[in-house]
């Protein structure tokens, strides 16, 4: 665990809790509440970073379940979703889990978006037991607080289909999710139908962009990663009416490549 001071250098207290954990996603609500969370690993600090308490699941850990990314909604509740295609939510910070989503064909679940007290997005994809003919990403959608689901397909179909990676969801209707083989899709209606807005020209390697912010409806930054890269400055796309434009900028080898849209 590191943490940093505005203007200061970096400083670690070097703690791991337990020592065998490892993370794939942290997050903080404020300045005191935040959780780091792996494989069937779940820690937790209420003040600040300064001391770490070890929920890990041993639930997760029978299963085989590896965290893949944690959402929270306020101090105490908190969404998590894994590597068996499953969706928990806790209302005490990882002491206790409920299954409120299971992704009926297997598969993983990468990451979780929700706005106001019931709206929930997800994004994922079916197992290998699926033909690869069949496969397809998808995003899962809940208006009713994770009380049922629909699975919406996003993307091309068969042994070029689009794997999600991230989402992320500025205001309820508006949302952008992102992943391999160059994608990212927006939506304008909460979810029901997708759009490829993905950078243009196609980059080659295909790049796989692994996380998604936006700063409000229009901005958005992606970052991915790509090999091999030489480093050049993309000439900037001229904005046609209706249209999304891109700025590029690239970097050596493999540090990560960041676009926005304005």
């Amino acid at each position: 665990m590191a943490d940093s001071l505005p203007g200061s250098s970096w400083q670690s207290n070097y703690l791991s809790t337990p020592l065998s954990a490892s993370y794939n996603d942290m997050e903080f609500i404020d300045c005191n509440n935040g959780i780091a969370a792996g494989g069937a690993g779940i820690t937790v600090t209420n003040d600040g970073g300064n001391t770490w308490i070890d929920r890990a699941s041993p639930v997760l850990a029978a299963l085989f379940a590896n965290i893949t990314h944690l959402s929270f909604v306020n101090p105490t509740k908190v969404y998590f979703t894994t590597s068996i295609g499953n969706i928990y939510r806790s209302a005490n910070q990882g002491v206790n889990l409920s299954p409120v989503f299971a992704e009926p064909l297997g598969g993983q679940v990468n990451d979780i978006a929700w706005q106001g007290n019931d709206s929930l997005w997800a994004v994922g994809y079916s197992s290998f037991s699926v033909p690869s003919a069949s496969r397809q990403g998808k995003v899962y959608r809940s208006f009713n607080n994770a009380a049922t689901w629909d699975t919406i397909p996003v993307g091309p179909v068969g042994t070029l289909s689009f794997t999600p990676r991230a989402m992320d969801f500025p205001t309820r209707s508006i949302g952008y999710i992102c992943g391999n083989r160059n994608y990212v899709y927006k939506t304008t209606d909460a979810g029901a139908t997708w759009t490829d807005v993905s950078p243009f020209p196609a980059l080659t390697p295909q790049l796989t962009y692994t996380a998604i912010q936006a700063l409000n409806k229009d901005t958005i930054f992606v970052v991915g990663n790509g090999f091999p890269r030489r480093q050049f400055t993309a000439p900037q796309m001229v904005a046609q009416p209706g249209q999304i434009y891109w700025r590029y900028t690239y970097h050596r080898g493999w540090q990560p490549e960041w676009y926005f849209n304005a």
